[in-house]
């Protein structure tokens, strides 16, 4: 059945919420721009959530005729979570996994953390991590190392190779894939035996437990099952000083599994039981998060480009919806950029109208509607297959929280290169960047043995410029303030 496309003009304002201009030019000093890791960012006098930004910078742009896709990162919301990690998992000191998102405020706020450290898989990370931070803080755990990748390390000045033991945690309470490492019952005494008798020095035991993990119950028997790996290998004379917990950590809202308070305080708990200080206090307990401090941070809006009406059925692929109204709605970024992120492990991007209307919000006005992206390629381009939304219109924008993990330099990976990619527009309060901009003082920080360390004879200094010359491939950045023309558009 062939289906007519609607082009039906945009009549968001008619619906939406308007702005008092009044209001905007009385907030007018309390808005400004600051520089932040060679990159602008706009100081709020008062505390923004990334909503209101993003409303605020939707309606500015569809004055101007910019419909283009971008992001808002709320720099406030990395400092709620880093102080959420050090409250509720103390012992547990991260090192950011770089893979998720190299965005450059994003590092600079992390680098200026001292307890922060940085887990590198391939040579660009490692460059990236070592420029920014220092050798002492970085952790380059390649599970496949070559001669070249040993020989690169040296060169970064990485002297020190630790072999650290990945296991799978397969618990019977799992419902969660973990896959990589070796089996625990049998090849992991094995392992550690060969080592034993090879001379090498195993220095810990590594899992991880993964994104997706709908049980509280692995965390706990994977630090337990550590725990006995530590007496087997103290029993065949290796010294195990390091245990890593890997990565996985919920993030933001989730719509399933535990939270992160919840996963926190049952490692903690675990942590005590099973590797209690007073006998394991020489042991590093390190992870490996990455979208934990990435995803929450990052808000995409995407603009509405096209639409059609289809049967409801068609969406939901359930005849029970057979005669109702659904919708198929075109966006302008899609699964070849920042969608790209729904190749990972349990990402599942959800949107909402970034301005909710104010007539017509009843359930019956809710329909299903499937999301789909620029390029409509061979039914791969498919952003959101199925969601819940009050009819929209062409021009109107969709809201998608959490997007800050592995959501940015897809274009290059997935065949779509020369593509411009998103702004990243980025805001912070007053106060807090009262914090952030204070002058860097010198900070000692810890390699991976736990010893403090300095660098060519001077404590360890967080370079306020260490990111001019960093190029950053998943963000076109402006030049200019994200509002430079606001009293212009005032006054018009």
């Amino acid at each position: 059945m062939a289906h007519v496309l609607s082009r039906v003009p945009c009549d968001a304002f008619s619906k939406a919420r308007r702005y008092d201009v009044t209001s905007y030019q009385n907030r007018l000093p309390s808005i400004r721009s600051e520089l932040f890791a060679n990159t602008p960012i706009t100081v709020f006098g008062d505390e923004r959530e990334a909503l209101s930004v993003a409303r605020d910078l939707a309606e500015m742009k569809t004055a101007q005729g910019d419909n283009y896709p971008f992001y808002v990162m709320d720099m406030g919301r990395l400092e709620n979570l880093l102080n959420a990690w050090r409250e509720h998992m103390p012992r547990v000191q991260p090192f950011y996994s770089l893979r998720c998102n190299a965005d450059p405020v994003l590092l600079r706020l992390l680098v200026e953390q001292p307890d922060v450290g940085f887990c590198c898989t391939n040579r660009v990370e490692l460059n990236m991590a070592v420029e920014l931070a220092g050798r002492e803080r970085v952790l380059y755990a390649n599970p496949l190392w070559t001669r070249g990748s040993v020989r690169h390390a040296r060169e970064m000045g990485i002297e020190l190779l630790l072999l650290v033991l990945r296991v799978c945690m397969n618990a019977p309470v799992s419902e969660g894939s973990m896959r990589v490492g070796c089996e625990l019952m049998g090849e992991a005494p094995e392992l550690l035996s060969m080592a034993a008798d090879l001379g090498v020095k195993v220095v810990g035991i590594s899992f991880s437990i993964g994104a997706g993990a709908c049980s509280l119950g692995i965390y706990a028997y994977a630090i337990a099952q550590a725990c006995r790996l530590f007496g087997v290998a103290a029993s065949l004379g290796h010294d195990l000083c390091v245990l890593d917990i890997g990565g996985g950590f919920p993030c933001g809202s989730p719509t399933r599994g535990p939270s992160f308070s919840q996963v926190a305080a049952t490692i903690s708990a675990s942590l005590d039981e099973y590797f209690p200080e007073s006998s394991f206090g020489h042991v590093r307990i390190i992870a490996e998060p990455g979208r934990y401090f990435a995803a929450s941070v990052f808000s995409l809006i995407t603009n509405i480009i096209d639409k059609r009406a289809v049967d409801a059925s068609v969406v939901t692929n359930d005849v029970f919806d057979s005669g109702t109204a659904g919708f198929v709605y075109q966006t302008n970024e899609g699964f070849f950029g920042s969608f790209g992120c729904r190749l990972t492990a349990f990402c599942e991007p959800k949107c909402r109208p970034l301005v909710e209307c104010v007539h017509d919000v009843s359930a019956d006005n809710y329909t299903y509607a499937t999301i789909l992206g620029p390029t409509l390629s061979n039914n791969v381009d498919i952003v959101q297959p199925v969601a819940r939304l009050p009819q929209m219109q062409i021009g109107e924008w969709l809201l998608w929280d959490d997007m800050g993990a592995y959501s940015m330099g897809n274009r290059e990976t997935l065949g779509e290169d020369g593509q411009p990619s998103p702004t990243i527009y980025y805001f912070v309060d007053d106060e807090r960047w009262q914090h952030m901009s204070r002058p860097s003082t010198p900070e000692r920080v810890a390699d991976v043995d736990g010893s403090s360390h300095k660098r060519e004879g001077t404590e360890v200094e967080v370079d306020s410029h260490s990111m001019e010359s960093m190029e950053s491939e998943s963000a076109v950045i402006d030049d200019e303030p994200y509002w430079p023309n606001l009293e212009q558009w005032l006054t018009d």
